[in-house]
């Protein structure tokens, strides 16, 4: 998949910092487990036998199918399944803090977490606070509108007074800057929040990415993508500067699931697998 110009994948760093930890909560499920267990991966705890050391993992469960909380309560989705075997992999518990989006980058770059693992793409502006991993995967940024809807084409969202919601602090924030000068921007907490906006009339359009959109329009039915992509995205892991050690581990790990096929297992679950 060809990579989309820096231009669009730069976010604002306005978008990081603002949300600082007043949204870093370490929000964990009703149980009180950092992670959703029965997955064959450690679940957080301490093992009877060693104590190992906590890989803590920064990410926004409402980004489905991604990372997401399940009808048990516990934390779900690809890149949740994905820490956790990269976790085992390092012979590592692993911690899971769910917290705004805006906040993951601003954990791992404070210390509070060692990784940020939440669909984020990787951009230059964020550079300049954490390092990334290698990329594990590829995405493409698309618009939503509803399915009894007059609009067909993205060109029409050129349009004044048509309204667009997009996740804050997100790429798709930055693409309506550039891309949709004369929209009306509605701006929401979570990806989830677009979605209620567009059901309910208060927008025309929401831009997100393509895997979540597919996610959303299978679980609620009335909606369609737009053909047109707009950008092209990469997703990496997110690890403290400071950090090489580790950055450098959870490469070797990724290679190491990719080669054992484990990676594509995971894949398979969340995007079309049997």
């Amino acid at each position: 998949m060809k990579k989309f110009a820096s231009r669009l994948l730069t976010l604002a760093a306005i978008a990081i910092m603002p949300f600082a930890f007043a949204a870093c909560n370490s929000n964990n499920n009703e149980n009180g487990e950092t992670n959703g267990g029965g997955n064959g991966y450690d679940n957080g705890g301490t093992s009877s036998a060693v104590v190992r050391e906590t890989l803590i993992m920064a990410t926004s469960a409402d980004f489905p199918p991604f990372e997401f909380v399940n009808d048990a309560g516990e934390f779900d989705g690809f890149d949740i399944h994905m820490a956790r075997a990269i976790a085992d992999i390092l012979d590592m518990d692993l911690r899971i803090d769910d917290m705004d989006f805006g906040a993951v980058i601003m954990a791992v770059y404070t210390g509070a977490a060692d990784v940020a693992i939440a669909a984020l793409t990787v951009t230059e502006e964020r550079r300049q606070s954490v390092n990334f991993t290698t990329s594990y995967f590829e995405t493409a940024l698309v618009a939503i509108v509803r399915q009894d809807s007059d609009i067909t084409s993205t060109a029409q969202l050129h349009e004044s007074g048509i309204a667009v919601a997009v996740q804050l602090g997100t790429t798709s924030d930055l693409m309506v800057e550039w891309y949709l000068e004369d929209a009306e921007v509605v701006r929401l907490r979570t990806a989830t929040d677009t979605i209620m906006e567009l059901n309910t009339n208060q927008v025309d359009a929401i831009i997100i990415d393509r895997g979540v959109a597919e996610q959303f329009i299978e679980d609620a039915p009335g909606m369609r993508i737009l053909p047109e992509t707009l950008a092209y995205e990469e997703y990496a892991i997110a690890v403290n500067r400071d950090n090489t050690e580790l950055l450098n581990r959870i490469n070797d790990a990724i290679a190491q699931m990719k080669a054992s096929g484990e990676f594509d297992r995971i894949y398979d679950m969340f995007f079309g697998g049997e």
